[in-house]
């Protein structure tokens, strides 16, 4: 091989490896982002929520909810069950922005409010949020 033709494909296989490296680089820092806001009416929020290991969240509009084995209402990042009282807050330990705060007798655990009208999602981080580990619970829409 002629040495400029090395040296061409030596220059091609740095820039390759350069424009990797940013969009690896730029995932890495997305994947930390935290979700944006949703602002959502009461009875927006009320209904049945699923977490993605089937776990039910009912959010009753005379202001009750029961978690059947929903993450984030388990001890550390386990899931849980509990039941008790619900309200909208306007920020909470998830982030800024608008979530609803869970209040039963053994626990209180905040979720934010993400995703879109079409498709709300209740989110918290679990643990370290450097480590990135998220509960997130989907609204069941009625068909």
């Amino acid at each position: 091989m002629k040495r400029g033709t090395r040296a061409f494909l030596i220059a091609a296989a740095v820039v390759l490896l350069i424009g990797i490296a940013g969009v690896v680089a730029k995932s890495l820092v997305h994947a930390n982002e935290t979700p944006k806001s949703l602002s959502l009416s009461k009875d927006e929020v009320v209904g049945a929520w699923r977490d993605p290991s089937g776990g039910v969240l009912r959010i009753n509009a005379d202001g009750t909810f029961t978690a059947h084995s929903v993450c984030g209402f388990g001890i550390t990042r386990e899931s849980g069950s509990r039941h008790g009282t619900w309200s909208q807050v306007s920020s909470g330990d998830w982030a800024d922005g608008p979530g609803v705060m869970f209040i039963g007798t053994t626990l209180q655990v905040g979720l934010g409010l993400t995703g879109s009208h079409a498709a709300p999602e209740l989110w918290r981080y679990q643990g370290d949020p450097d480590e990135n580990h998220r509960c997130v619970v989907h609204k069941v829409r009625d068909h």
